[in-house]
């Protein structure tokens, strides 16, 4: 059997040699540590400026049940209320934030899914189902929380059409080579393509940003994250999100629901029962720091 090289394989091979070389591949453990370090320093700046935040989804699950993160977790949430969120971007804007960190969200630099990101430029990011044209950085996910109609037919239809406009976004960031399920792989083969000619991402993006605002906190006797999440699982009593109390997380004190037990039971079912090892999934993220910055 005759083994061809080609000079794409050459290619690959030298950028891989070089990546290597010039980036310092940081341990699970390290990437953990410099998460809670953007963690730190959001919560602080929204202590400063009076902002409602509080720990969400397995960040949350990790905070009660580990005083921590979740052992095999790599990544941290939190949810703000949108009057909030939207006084965090203005103050971002003002150029108010931390003058090492940056924000990725629509209102600041066009980013176009419907939360924001929090994160430390100096630590590149890829994660194994993302394609590697598509640049990341180390960060924390902000979601923001609006709120939720009343009817249940209304919320569930606008939950299928976001969870529609959603796979749309993703799959042209998707790498082809990762063993996604099949269904997933039509679905690439179907828009991505499509993507590579018309803004539709953009104008998925947009849609869900619209749906999303539809109704503000106080409006409906509900709220809940809306872009991206569980649908109507979602859906809380509006003082869920802004009754919060202080609970350890990696030896620091952060914010998290009073009534985290409700929200986490309706979410996960029993969350206190850690899963078996093959439901412990990880975001499968290498990272690195540059060593020849600076």
């Amino acid at each position: 059997m005759t083994i061809r090289i080609t000079r794409t394989d050459i290619l690959h091979s030298f950028l891989k040699v070089w990546y290597l070389m010039t980036n310092e591949i940081l341990s699970f453990d390290a990437v953990k540590r410099e998460e809670l370090k953007i963690l730190v320093e959001f919560h602080a700046f929204c202590e400063k400026y009076k902002l409602c935040y509080s720990l969400s989804y397995g960040t949350l699950i990790g905070a009660v049940r580990h005083n921590g993160f979740i052992p095999w977790d790599d990544d941290i949430d939190v949810v703000m209320p949108r009057k909030d969120y939207d006084k965090f971007l203005a103050l971002v804007q003002s150029g108010r934030f931390s003058p090492w960190l940056r924000v990725q969200a629509t209102e600041v630099d066009g980013y176009l899914p419907s939360f924001a990101k929090v994160v430390n430029p100096k630590i590149s990011v890829q994660t194994e189902r993302d394609r590697p044209s598509v640049p990341e950085w180390l960060w924390i996910d902000v979601f923001p929380i609006d709120g939720i109609s009343d009817s249940n037919l209304k919320a569930t239809i606008m939950f299928y059409e976001i969870k529609v406009l959603d796979l749309i976004c993703i799959v042209s960031r998707l790498n082809f080579h990762y063993p996604h399920p099949i269904s997933m792989k039509i679905l690439m083969a179907i828009f991505y393509p499509i993507s590579l000619i018309l803004p539709i991402e953009k104008w998925a993006s947009g849609r869900i940003h619209k749906l999303s605002r539809k109704h503000d906190i106080g409006e409906t006797k509900r709220a809940g994250q809306i872009g991206w999440g569980f649908g109507l699982r979602e859906a809380f009593p509006n003082s869920y999100f802004t009754d919060v109390m202080d609970a350890e997380f990696e030896g620091h004190q952060f914010k998290i629901p009073a009534h985290y037990d409700e929200m986490l039971t309706q979410l996960y079912g029993d969350y206190m029962t850690i899963p078996p090892v093959d439901k412990q999934v990880s975001h499968q993220l290498t990272a690195s720091i540059n060593t020849r910055t600076e």
